[in-house]
């Protein structure tokens, strides 16, 4: 998630889109944070010039940038600048980077107008993993050039486009050329999002579709921002990773590992087997007591159980985690039910037919998610 930011969930690494400023320092710092928690993550820069993005050519250019990004570099989270038009092609890159599994951040736009009735793209883009971030300065109000002379600018809005508001006046940050500045507009504000979205990942392997209400429902509700954005309120860290509802307080992993056994119950006469009979059994993971069980029986195999156990998991709303797959592997990100709540995991896995089968096919390792938090 992105000075212009892009992340995908699957692989933890951190994009940003360059125009004509670096990162800022609060999304440099989360970049750190979340390339820690994966030390194969690697960061990777895309340039392109902010003035030439406003044309077809430079909408085309970046979605062909967004769709490099997306197929070779394993990104989490993106965020981008603005620009005048719609372009088809870069709604269907974005589209194309929530089947990726990213969370895409974009500045709402400096006009002072209302996204709602003005769409301003690339904000004005409807797609589930989209979030368009306004600005506020340092008094939560939404920022505007009448309250913050000399600076002009002042902050789009829309109580139905705009998702939600993040710090955007007169942001100490980095320049090209090795020295800091002050910056504002919405392109200050956006990598806050980002920045909350790569932290959040940094504790919970969730998947985007709990990643946006992870940043959306735990925002702080201000009376500026109330009736101008969808969420009433502003980007909050500590919430989204800790006290807010949608928090993830940490993740299980489930590791399944094994191949389907089978053994010969019939020969044939000229020889080699002419009936097979294929282990079948269950395979559990228990999350503070609660059991999700899938079968396993013939063409089994580990990388199928954990796609099994993470429907069954995301399919149940009530089940005190949400999942995340990737190969044999089921990443956990534990739901908060209040204050220091208590986590287990566990797992298992069975044969029904132990006379045949002394082991099961299949087990499961389990790892995380433990203690109070």
């Amino acid at each position: 998630m992105k000075l212009n930011t892009i992340v995908f969930p699957r692989i933890f690494t951190f994009v940003i889109m360059i125009s004509t400023i670096t990162t800022l320092g609060s999304a440099q710092t989360a970049i750190q944070s979340y390339q820690g928690h994966d030390a194969a993550a690697n960061e990777v820069l895309i340039k392109f010039q902010e003035a030439a993005a406003n044309d077809a050519q430079g909408q085309a250019r970046t979605a062909a940038d967004i769709q490099q990004a997306r197929v070779t570099a394993d990104i989490d989270v993106a965020r981008t600048v603005g620009s005048a038009g719609f372009s088809q092609a870069l709604l269907d890159e974005i589209d194309n980077t929530y089947t990726a599994d990213m969370l895409f951040v974009a500045s709402a736009g400096n006009n002072g107008s209302n996204n709602d009735t003005t769409p301003f793209y690339r904000a004005s883009y409807s797609a589930p993993n989209a979030v368009a971030v306004a600005a506020f300065d340092n008094r939560d109000y939404l920022a505007s050039g009448a309250l913050n002379p000399p600076d002009p600018f002042s902050s789009n809005y829309g109580p139905n486009s705009v998702h939600l508001g993040a710090p955007g006046v007169y942001e100490y940050t980095t320049q090209l050329g090795s020295f800091y500045v002050y910056f504002s507009g919405t392109s200050a504000a956006a990598p806050f999002v980002a920045g909350t979205g790569a932290l959040s990942l940094s504790v919970c392997a969730g998947d985007t579709d709990w990643l946006v209400p992870n940043i959306l429902n735990d925002v702080v509700k201000t009376s500026a921002l109330t009736g101008k954005t969808i969420t009433g309120g502003r980007a909050n860290a500590y919430n989204s990773l800790y006290a807010g509802p949608n928090a993830c307080p940490g993740t299980g992993y489930g590791s399944i590992s094994g191949t389907e056994k089978s053994i010969c119950r019939s020969q044939n006469p000229g020889g080699g087997c002419a009936l097979y009979l294929y282990d079948g059994g269950t395979v559990s993971i228990i999350v503070n007591g609660v059991t999700k069980t899938v079968d396993y029986g013939e063409g089994s195999t580990s990388d199928s159980l954990a796609s099994d156990l993470y429907n069954a998991i995301n399919g149940d709303g009530t089940y005190p985690a949400r999942a995340h797959v990737s190969g044999s592997k089921v990443s956990l990100c534990a739901k908060r039910t209040g204050a220091d709540t208590c986590y287990s995991v566990s797992g298992s896995s069975t044969t029904l037919l132990p006379n045949y089968f002394h082991t099961p096919s299949f087990r499961i390792t389990v790892s995380g998610l433990s203690g109070c938090r």
